[in-house]
């Protein structure tokens, strides 16, 4: 009797097991609407050097509320040549409410707007064949064959892997692997293939902080904030130098873009400068290397990006000098202070 017990607890321990990992094949997803749509790149005067060898259109598709691009190109174009600013009134002219405008503290997880405001409200895009979706508080990458896209309610409810979605991290070159892999593959026992040898770059970043006290504009204290990276997020990884103006005090609240308790407001600068000087070699490709001086006006907060794709780099090394003029025509500018350097090799 008590081998019955056992066997038939055993039993019923294996079919939970099952159910479990079973995939909810309830309620398949039927596509409802779709709208083509093109985004064109505007050229802006202190935007010339960036916009060289900008792509004139860009095409991609809204369908149900996500957006679509063909290719993997298409969408680092996208992300590359989309500026901040843009952002808000880009997504309001196509009807799109996107992670960035939906998924506040989500959003700030991810440290990307651009690619923050290519999700949907469940953190999921459609690029080539895949179906892919990010999580940014546990720096998760899911991603699902776009064959098995009947189960779409399943990827924006997962949190993990299953037995059609792969799980991957934001350390992962998800579209890397999955070329190498030939598509999703969620048996971890079939070796992935890898045509390229080199090591994955590793992250870093280094900033600085300069606080500057506008007594003359009712006590508005302000401080201007400086840094560069090299951060991943799986699908895209950028090589950048930031510049922020922050207000601490004094401000007014339609500057507040964080919600944050502590009144920490972005206010616009009268201009900005970068003196970039740079080195990068993505993986099994040449060395890019050189010198870039750039200058935007009239910013509340900008990146000004030296690499950005879908895939990693080898190593890197990246060296900015900041400047900037404040609204009442004060230039800050050759202090040891304002120069910060990060390097991976």
């Amino acid at each position: 009797m008590k081998k019955t017990v056992i066997y038939f607890a055993l039993v019923i321990s294996i079919m939970l097991l099952i159910t479990c990992n079973k995939v909810d094949t309830t309620n398949p997803y039927v596509q409802k609407s779709v709208k083509s749509l093109t985004f064109t790149k505007q050229k802006k005067n202190d935007q010339a050097n960036k916009l060289a060898e900008a792509p004139v259109n860009i095409n991609y598709f809204l369908i149900d509320g996500r957006l679509k691009f063909t290719t993997e190109e298409d969408f680092n174009n996208f992300v590359t040549y989309i500026e901040d600013d843009e952002i808000e009134d880009w997504q309001t002219s196509i009807g799109f409410s996107s992670y960035y405008s939906t998924n506040e503290q989500g959003s700030e997880a991810l440290d990307d707007d651009k690619v923050a405001a290519t999700l949907n409200k469940y953190g999921v895009i459609e690029i080539d064949n895949y179906l892919i979706k990010l999580i940014p508080t546990t720096k998760t990458v899911l991603v699902m064959s776009k064959d098995n896209i009947a189960d779409l309610h399943v990827l924006e409810s997962a949190t993990d892997g299953n037995t059609i979605i792969q799980k991957f991290t934001f350390d992962d070159e998800v579209f890397g692997i999955l070329e190498e892999q030939g598509g999703v593959n969620t048996d971890n026992s079939i070796a992935k293939r890898s045509s390229c040898r080199d090591r994955y770059a590793n992250e870093n970043e280094n900033h600085y902080n300069h606080a500057y006290a506008r007594t003359s504009s009712g006590s508005i204290n302000t401080r201007y904030d400086m840094k560069v990276e090299y951060k991943k997020i799986g699908i895209s990884v950028k090589l950048y130098s930031r510049f922020a103006n922050v207000c601490t005090a004094g401000c007014q609240t339609d500057f507040n873009l964080d919600g944050n308790q502590q009144s920490r407001f972005y206010i616009k600068t009268s201009e900005s400068f970068f003196y970039v000087k740079y080195s990068y070699t993505p993986r099994c490709r040449s060395t890019s290397s050189g010198i870039s001086i750039a200058s935007v006006t009239n910013r509340k907060y900008y990146d000004y990006e030296t690499y950005r794709s879908t895939r990693d780099c080898k190593n890197y090394s990246l060296t900015t000098t900041f400047s900037w003029r404040t609204d009442s025509g004060v230039l800050y500018s050759g202090d040891p202070r304002f120069v910060l350097s990060i390097s991976d090799y």
